[in-house]
């Protein structure tokens, strides 16, 4: 029911248009510390309003004089002074998104949906709703960062918006290298073990610690085991990866020179003890490599969870975008279907609810913009999903990266030319939450807080006036709005005196921010 309330003095003038009668379809609030959006949907098109304020308005009743007599007619909720948002949509719609940006963590929000003039020339409300502050969770305490040019850094004391500044010790001890590439922790226990790219693009190792038995990196496969196992000449080691349904299984993706023998899966059973090379791509013209993504759980796929690997690359003369898929834990892998033409690191992302859905980047130039893509099937029909928006997911040229929701897949992020974007809707609508409000390449969500996003550069930021607010990692608890750099207290010192990654880091790794809980 949509009762509405008296005329007085709604704010809008008698000429506004009366839209027609609508009901609520449904009506879902999400709050987070400093924000609550609200997606609605009505049976009809309307363009919708949102009255709120942090205190509950009066209930009053409507009445009407009928042949002399008074009937109550039912009830109106009456403000002070409410805020008043409009619709994000343009025109009559019946999706309905709305946002409210300026709350603070304790705030309490009272709100309804209406549209000004309905009957009698007043207000068709919808229900009061209440939204309490939301639940306080905390930040990842434990936290290692990857850096470009000064290691990896490690603390144990890290922590939101507006908390102290935590403290940082280098982890470094066994590297013979300190520009670190990714970081990659073991899904069966991050704390316990975890890997790194290191060095130089011509010459990287891979190196694996266990903490709770060295301190030390060591390292597990160099870049002369990789050209034995494939017999090139030269290359470029581009990813690794683990299977969370698989312990001790890591794989490694490896580029050879442009002209020599292609693309391989480097892999291992026993946590980089030994290893063995698959091909994945064996034709010339291997341009670029981008990254492996390993599914989780089944799905849809009528493979053992687990068993599908993809990698994404750009392959051929020209450049041609491919993804290629593996449904044996990466023993032998197939073409699964190309989109775009680019000689650029396209980056996949499979779906952790579903090893059958996979998105990825693809590139055509000024012609064609950088688009996400989605299979449904194993990667053999990539469609485009993002519009207009160009949300395309890179590892270079043009950065992006996408988050999804290891437990509801329909929800995702994408973090794509300093904007983050969001889906509920298994990205059949985007919404731009807005720009960040420092430019940032990188994205790291856990699933148990998705409001909490940990961003970074991937380059050093200035030294002045102020250079923690504006450093290498920063927290947001609302998509990028406002954001807290994370550096300590000593970022203008090249060592960080022990207590900061140091200003001249040079940025943050790829996958280079690693939440151990």
């Amino acid at each position: 029911m949509c009762p509405p309330p008296p005329p007085a003095d709604n704010g809008f003038p008698p000429s506004f248009p009366v839209p027609s009668a609508w009901v609520l379809v449904y009506q879902v609030p999400y709050r987070s510390w400093r924000q609550l959006r609200v997606h609605a949907g009505t049976d009809k098109g309307a363009h919708m309003f949102m009255a709120w304020d942090h205190y509950k308005p009066r209930k009053k009743m409507i009445f009407k004089v009928v042949r002399g007599v008074i009937v109550n007619c039912g009830w109106v909720w009456c403000w002070n002074n409410p805020s008043i948002l409009e619709q994000w949509e343009h025109g009559d719609t019946v999706y309905h998104t709305f946002r409210i940006a300026v709350l603070q963590p304790s705030d309490h929000v009272w709100f309804y949906l209406f549209t000004p003039l309905g009957p009698y020339d007043l207000q068709c409300q919808g229900p009061l709703t209440y939204v309490p502050p939301p639940e306080t969770l905390p930040w990842a305490q434990f936290l290692y960062v990857g850096t470009k040019a000064k290691g990896i850094y490690f603390t144990n004391t890290f922590s939101g918006p507006g908390d102290i500044m935590p403290y940082w010790w280098p982890k470094n001890d066994g590297l013979t290298d300190l520009r670190v590439w990714q970081l990659c922790p073991d899904p069966c226990d991050g704390a316990a073990q975890h890997y790194a790219i290191v060095g130089p693009s011509t010459a990287r190792v891979l190196y694996r610690r266990r903490p709770l038995v060295s301190q030390a990196w060591e390292p597990v496969l160099t870049h002369s085991d990789a050209l034995d196992l494939t017999h090139a000449t030269g290359g470029e080691m581009c990813w690794v990866a683990c299977n969370w349904n698989r312990p001790g299984c890591v794989y490694v993706l490896f580029n050879t020179d442009v002209t020599d023998n292609g693309t391989w899966c480097l892999r291992s059973a026993n946590d980089g003890a030994t290893w063995t090379a698959s091909q994945i791509y064996a034709g010339l013209a291997n341009n670029a490599a981008g990254n492996l993504s390993v599914g989780t759980l089944q799905g849809e796929s009528p493979f053992h969870p687990g068993d599908v690997i993809y990698a994404a690359l750009n392959t051929g003369f020209g450049g041609q975008t491919s993804l290629f898929t593996s449904t044996d834990n990466g023993f032998s892998w197939n073409i699964a279907d190309t989109i775009g033409l680019s000689v650029y690191k396209p980056r996949c992302t499979v779906d952790p609810t579903d090893q059958a859905t996979v998105y990825v980047g693809a590139f055509g130039g000024a012609a064609v913009p950088a688009e996400l893509c989605r299979s449904l099937d194993h990667g053999l029909n990539l469609v485009p999903i993002d519009g207009v928006h160009h949300l395309g997911t890179f590892i270079d040229y043009a950065k992006g990266v996408q988050w999804i929701h290891a437990t509801a897949g329909e929800v995702s992020k994408v973090l794509c030319r300093g904007h983050v974007w969001q889906t509920w809707d298994h990205a059949d609508t985007w919404q731009d939450m807005g720009p960040t409000q420092v430019l940032v390449q990188h994205l790291s969500i856990l699933s148990v807080r998705p409001d909490y996003l940990y961003l970074a550069r991937d380059v050093s930021a200035p030294l002045s006036p102020n250079p923690f607010p504006d450093h290498v990692i920063y927290v947001t608890d609302d998509d990028g709005a406002t954001m807290e750099g994370k550096s300590g207290d000593h970022a203008d010192q090249s060592d960080g005196r022990g207590d900061s990654i140091p200003f001249d880091c040079g940025g943050v790794c790829h996958d280079g921010i690693m939440q151990v809980i």
